[in-house]
């Protein structure tokens, strides 16, 4: 059996007993804390936010910039998809904006601009497409936009917790 001696153990049960003397305020309401006699320390100890039951979280998404990553990932698999056209002696340029992808055909033949524009659409749905002169420009919708918003959020929420 573990043996203390008598002062040790008495210097532990008085610190014990202090700290509670001290920490007792804390128990207490403001308004009863308040009207206790005058020995009594009145100290409270003032809690965080988290302490205090809850704390304010502010959010923020940019959602430009995760519709300019999804605009540039498009692009790349527009990259992708129209590579095969190379192989086919159909030269084009693909540029890549911060709303769209466009594709420049430099030598449109018979058929060869609607092939690019179904090439480019089948990448992903729901694109609107615009075709101008030798130049196809896609972009997503309105319906893909708050899709994209949405998830946006969703995910920026589910990391936090």
């Amino acid at each position: 059996m573990v043996y203390f001696s008598k002062w040790k153990v008495i210097t532990v049960l008085a610190i014990v007993v202090l700290g509670f003397y001290f920490a007792s305020p804390n128990l207490l309401d403001r308004q009863t804390n308040d009207s206790l006699p005058d020995w009594i320390p009145h100290k409270q100890i003032n809690l965080g936010l988290d302490l205090q039951g809850g704390s304010h979280l502010l959010l923020e998404v940019q959602v430009s910039a995760v519709i300019s990553e999804r605009i540039t990932s498009l692009g790349e698999g527009i990259r992708d998809a129209l590579r095969p056209l190379r192989r086919d002696r159909i030269r084009y340029g693909l540029s890549v904006g911060r709303e769209r992808v466009s594709v420049n055909v430099r030598d449109p033949g018979a058929g060869t601009m609607e092939r690019v524009q179904k090439i480019m659409t089948a990448v992903e749905t729901n694109l609107e497409v615009t075709v101008q002169d030798n130049r196809i420009s896609v972009t997503y919708n309105e319906e893909a936009l708050n899709e994209n918003k949405q998830s946006a959020f969703e995910q920026s929420i589910e990391r936090d917790r």
